[in-house]
């Protein structure tokens, strides 16, 4: 079992053994990219670089860099995907996308993993105590997630998506977003 906190505020969650994971070859997998992203000529080979390698880290079918603009839109600035997939590379998308709240909580949760869009999410038990106080769940990694991002990634044909906010003076500058269309738990 893995055990999260954040600020008192316990996350449970179940791993399962897998003989397969060597942390060795972990280590030198990361160490390889390390050592490739320090000699990026530019951005874009940066991006390009990161996505390919994230793709194989994660076993995602899409791996994506979604660039932010000053006017909160956006585009695909760099993509690694499955032959058989749809090219997202260059699309733009309106600053309605990404609804602003969510861009916050991107601020403050620079991970978020949805393994499955089909789960079902349980409430918290609160006490007499803790149910007079609102619960800032902001920074949680289990909290569920927004009805309506779940229907967009069912209408995308997606069935689990991880997202990695990469910030700029503290502004979400890029989101790396990766797509499985079957079900995937990075361990």
């Amino acid at each position: 079992m893995c055990v999260l906190s954040f600020l008192g505020l316990p996350e449970l969650e179940p791993v399962k053994a897998d003989s397969k994971r060597d942390f060795f070859q972990f280590y030198r997998h990361i160490k390889a990219t390390l050592a490739k992203m320090q000699t990026a000529q530019n951005l874009t080979a940066l991006c390009e670089l990161v996505v390919q390698e994230m793709r194989e880290l994660t076993g995602f079918d899409r791996v994506m860099i979604y660039r932010f603009h000053e006017g909160g839109d956006g585009s695909v600035i760099a993509e690694s995907k499955q032959e058989h997939l749809e090219s997202f590379l260059g699309m733009h998308y309106p600053d309605s996308d990404i609804p602003k709240q969510a861009k916050h909580l991107y601020t403050l949760n620079w991970l978020r993993v949805i393994p499955d869009v089909n789960y079902q999410p349980i409430g918290l038990v609160t006490t007499e105590e803790t149910s007079s106080h609102p619960l800032d769940m902001s920074y949680c990694s289990l909290r569920a997630v927004s009805p309506v991002h779940i229907e967009y990634l069912k209408n995308m044909g997606v069935a689990s998506s991880m997202s990695v906010s990469l910030i700029q003076q503290q502004k979400l500058w890029q989101k790396c977003r990766r797509r499985k269309i079957s079900l995937h738990y990075v361990n």
